[in-house]
């Protein structure tokens, strides 16, 4: 009577180690690093390129980018461990960013600038992470 339990667990047994092994753990093939973030300077030859900014629009974009830059590098170190309230920090400040570029445009180039935002929001990649920490 005993064997006649027994050999349904150890057949059950059998199976599940059979159908454990046969199944291989697929691994993901390597995805590919994501694009690194645009530096200002190529920020400043698109805007340059996009909106024929003259010379000194471009003066005045490159400070702005500047004071931004210093700004987001602030905020991480200030929130390196607070990653939400950095991105709402950085946020501002790129709309800050933005608004004070559009002030140095004529409406033409106002046009384009909004346009270009638009295509920008629409084809917006998942943003990257931020970079490491020194």
């Amino acid at each position: 009577m005993l064997t006649r339990k027994i050999i349904p667990v150890v057949l059950c047994a059998f199976l599940f180690a059979g159908f454990s092994f046969s199944q291989q753990r697929r691994e993901r093939p390597p995805q590919p690093p994501p694009p690194p973030a645009p530096t200002k300077e190529m920020k400043l030859e698109h805007l340059t390129k996009k909106l024929n900014l003259n010379d000194q629009q471009v003066k005045k974009v490159e400070e702005i980018f500047n004071y931004s830059e210093e700004k987001i590098e602030k905020i991480r170190e200030k929130y390196s461990y607070i990653r939400k309230d950095m991105m709402e920090d950085i946020k501002q400040v790129m709309e800050n960013e933005k608004r004070e570029i559009e002030k140095n445009l004529d409406d033409n180039q106002k046009k384009l600038f909004a346009e270009m935002k638009k295509e920008r929001m629409n084809n917006k990649p998942p943003m990257p992470p931020p970079p490491p920490r020194k």
